[in-house]
């Protein structure tokens, strides 16, 4: 807040602390919760002072008193002196300015205010938000002269100050905003002590959870990919994995821009002679998608600069998944960056496991994921967004 406005709005007359006083429009303030702040710093500056330094200025007081009184507490605070009723009348004396704060029988008063004294920061953020609202008040009202006085000085103020009152109008609102966001977010740890609370859903215990991307990472050549197809294998055919529990068989469809299909072929053949089933048997649960057959197999590109664009590889994949009811992804490499002409970023094998088929179905329709699959661990600048149109796939 600006010297010049901060003196405009807390010099005025004593008659500007009194609410009832008739015919006076008295711009916004809390005295209750002023008083709340100067009763903590009164009682125990030590833990309520680091609450309102660096956030309060004398200014932002309304009450005159008030101001002047934070003041002396700011200055024997850095000057490292105890601070107490006495201590601060002492000051408030040496300035010559005790009378005109109220004397020691306020300062009394004022130690006895505070309800809760752990309330302090509330306090200082209500004092906060009045003084901004003031000076509002005060540059809107500038604003309003420099358009009566129509020369362009006059002008070029007034449009200073509309556009400064807006930003700070802005800068409530967000504040406001993210504050009820985050009241909205916090866990009711009173009504979840009354809960039965379920556990959360995995694909393999404790290794895929269901509904986020799950990504497999290593150097080249560090087995990602063979890794990645023995998963989709095991969840296709419902067996137990890595000493988990087998789950129910889930449709997995394999989008690879890496193998193609005679080693993808080979491969399920191996494996599925490893773990004693029959290829025929995943028909229908999974799907094998050699992309390097297409012309254009990424799924995702991004340029520096630019939060990237899906492309109509995903498009048809999306159809694909749909018409299918997959249940979960399993995409091997090929990410496309346009910053340099096919630099391919590895991202070994990323499996997504959906929540049910006809959520995901519902999603499409929707044009957004599904509730049980919002996406989760976003990378980096280019590769966050690749993750979040795979969310949307499973």
């Amino acid at each position: 807040m600006s010297a010049a406005v901060l003196d405009t709005v807390r010099r005025r007359p004593d008659v500007g602390d009194d609410e009832s006083a008739p015919g006076l429009r008295v711009p916004p303030h809390s005295i209750e919760a002023e008083s709340g702040v100067l009763s903590a710093l009164l009682l125990d500056a030590s833990s309520a002072w680091p609450q309102a330094a660096g956030k309060l200025q004398a200014g932002h007081f309304f009450r005159h008193a008030h101001g002047l009184i934070f003041a002396a507490v700011a200055a024997m605070t850095a000057a490292g002196h105890a601070v107490d009723v006495l201590t601060v009348f002492a000051h408030l004396q040496a300035a010559g300015i005790a009378e005109e704060t109220g004397g020691l029988e306020y300062l009394n008063r004022l130690a006895q205010y505070a309800p809760a004294n752990a309330n302090v920061a509330r306090y200082v953020e209500i004092v906060l938000k009045r003084a901004r609202h003031r000076e509002i008040i005060a540059l809107l009202d500038r604003a309003i002269a420099g358009h009566f006085a129509l020369d362009p000085i006059s002008l070029r103020d007034a449009a200073e100050a509309t556009q400064r009152a807006a930003q700070l109008e802005g800068e409530d609102t967000d504040a406001a905003s993210d504050s009820e966001r985050l009241r909205a977010l916090t866990v009711d740890l009173a009504h979840l002590a009354g809960q039965r609370v379920s556990p959360p859903a995995f694909v393999i215990a404790d290794w895929i959870p269901e509904g986020y991307v799950t990504l497999l990472a290593s150097h080249g050549a560090g087995g990602k990919s063979m890794l990645g197809l023995y998963v989709a294998i095991g969840i296709a055919a419902g067996l137990p994995l890595f000493g988990k529990p087998a789950s129910p068989p889930r449709r997995v469809l394999v989008y690879s821009c890496e193998d193609r299909a005679p080693v993808l072929h080979w491969r399920v053949q191996q494996y599925c002679a490893a773990l004693a089933i029959s290829p025929a048997s995943l028909d229908g649960w999974l799907f094998l998608i050699d992309a390097g057959e297409l012309p254009e197999p990424e799924l995702f590109v991004a340029q520096r600069g630019s939060p990237g664009t899906s492309t109509a590889a995903f498009a048809a994949l999306q159809r694909f998944v749909d018409e299918r009811a997959i249940d979960i992804l399993n995409h091997r490499q090929r990410f496309g960056h346009l910053r340099r002409e096919r630099n391919r970023a590895r991202f070994g094998a990323c499996l997504h496991p959906g929540a049910t088929a006809a959520a995901s179905r519902e999603a499409y329709r929707r044009g957004a994921p599904a509730r049980a699959c919002q996406p989760r661990r976003e990378h980096d600048e280019c590769h966050g967004g690749a993750i979040q149109r795979l969310d949307r796939l499973a």
